[in-house]
């Protein structure tokens, strides 16, 4: 307990000492001043190797970020996009200076920007994840649409990401259709990586067109040949999440994968294998070598530490597919060609979380009226059941489903569009086939449709949960 007091000491002591070398102007000052104190504030928590978000949480720091916040009118719209670059290289945004005024000065600053420059912006604030402010992050949308038809081929990809990493978005369909549009007039214009990411921002943001799906795949195929290891895997995990895997384009990924994955990464080979094992795709020359390089990938003392963030997910993905391999009758070749200790490891890896079940307020209403309805039947069921030590089961029904004795599992999607008709992403994809593969019947629902149901659909959707013979007349 010494050491840890001592430890909390130093590091406050750490956190003053940064504070007074970084000079921060007093009350009141300008814009311009403001930017400059920023910049001092950042430097200083970067010389001291004090964690920003510490930093910025000192009284001194939140008094001056809370003025800055007043004084954001005055922010010319270049100096804007100079403190979000500032804040995105500490990987840090301060919500007193975010709510306080910032926010809302984006689209202004945007409107009166160079459209890339307006781009930039918005790959900043999803580089940020700043998600939270819903009206403005919809006048940042609505901003990359409309000047969608002037965007270069790398004006167009980066408006994509930004807009599948601002979500997942409320709107029905989401945001995206003008960029996906003029996307399809620049095929000839785009090189891998501009094509790569377009594609894998329209999976991710669940866009529908089947004219642009056919024309990009059709793209993908004619390059498959000059595809890197990171364009291989964003290709792989497009499909993987919008869940359409034309067999030329497949079978030609496959036989490119050999090509590449000697210079891969450990992540992009992770990405591979868990996008393969979504689709299915149990290539016996291909996965295992996937697998040896993607069990370096994991840090397993970050990822059980308090900010385990990438890591933990990491180590989750290759636990899915270790279940994969175990399930799935068509993994069999696939898995006796793993070297053993490859093997070994991805049995090995400890349960770093289990928290992929559905948060927030919506989510905590949907489970609430399903289980007062289940509860009106007398109908036993818990919240939140851990399945493998791996999936969590928002609503899990005891003796139910078609079969006698099945337990039934409600798995709510906060990430999938109302009108989905698949998951879309490759997580839940593989989370719902194992429940089953489990001996669960799995009811898959959009979080964002709940509210689209009337009271009969709902009334239907909770009979399917329970016993035959309990169950409500639709």
């Amino acid at each position: 307990r010494r050491a840890g007091r001592l430890g909390f000491r130093r590091c406050g002591n750490a956190a003053s000492s940064a504070l007074r070398s970084a000079e921060l102007p007093p009350a009141p000052f300008d814009a311009a001043e403001g930017l400059a104190g920023v910049r001092r504030l950042l430097a200083a928590a970067n010389s001291a190797n004090v964690v920003p978000a510490q930093l910025c949480a000192q009284p001194a720091a939140e008094d001056f970020l809370s003025e800055f916040g007043d004084r954001c009118t005055g922010l010319e719209p270049d100096q804007l996009k100079q403190l979000l670059v500032e804040f995105a290289g500490a990987s840090h945004m301060p919500s007193t200076l975010w709510d306080g005024g910032l926010a809302e000065e984006v689209p202004r600053a945007m409107d009166e920007l160079p459209d890339l420059q307006a781009v930039h912006v918005a790959l900043l604030l999803a580089t940020l994840n700043l998600r939270g402010a819903g009206i403005v992050l919809q006048e940042v949308a609505e901003q990359l649409q409309l000047r969608a038809p002037d965007l270069t081929p790398a004006g167009l990809a980066g408006a994509a990401v930004a807009l599948s990493q601002l979500g997942p978005w409320h709107s029905d369909p989401p945001p995206g259709a003008p960029i996906f549009e003029e996307v399809l007039l620049s095929l000839e214009r785009m090189n891998p990586r501009e094509l790569t990411a377009c594609a894998l921002a329209a999976a991710t943001l669940g866009y529908e067109g089947s004219i642009f799906w056919q024309q990009v795949h059709g793209a993908l195929l004619g390059c498959v040949r000059q595809l890197t290891p990171r364009h291989m895997a964003d290709t792989l995990l497009a499909l993987a999440t919008h869940q359409l895997c034309p067999i030329s384009l497949m079978e030609e990924l496959q036989a490119q994968l050999p090509r590449v994955i000697d210079s891969m990464e450990p992540e992009e080979a992770l990405t591979c294998g868990w996008a393969m094992c979504a689709m299915l795709l149990f290539h016996q020359g291909v996965l295992p070598r996937l697998l040896d390089l993607a069990v370096q990938s994991v840090d397993l003392e970050l990822a059980s530490g308090e900010a385990a963030g990438a890591a933990s997910m990491q180590v989750n993905q290759l636990r899915q597919i270790a279940l994969a391999l175990e399930l799935e009758p068509g993994a069999a070749w696939a898995k006796a060609a793993l070297a053993p200790e490859t093997w070994t490891k991805l049995r090995a890896l400890p349960r770093v979380s289990a928290d992929d079940h559905a948060e927030g307020q919506a989510a905590e209403a949907v489970v609430e009226e399903v289980g007062t309805l289940l509860a009106e039947d007398d109908v036993s069921f818990t919240l939140s059941e851990v399945v493998e030590d791996l999936y969590v089961v928002d609503v899990a029904v005891s003796g139910s489903g078609p079969a006698s004795g099945q337990r039934a599992a409600l798995v709510l999607d906060v990430d999938a569009a109302a009108f989905a008709q698949v998951p879309q992403s490759p997580w839940t994809t593989l989370k719902c086939r194992h429940l089953k593969k489990l001996g669960w019947h799995v009811e898959w629902l959009p979080l964002q449709r709940w509210d689209a149901l009337d009271e009969e659909e709902r009334l239907a959707l909770v009979q399917r949960l329970v016993p035959g013979e309990k169950g409500r007349s639709a």
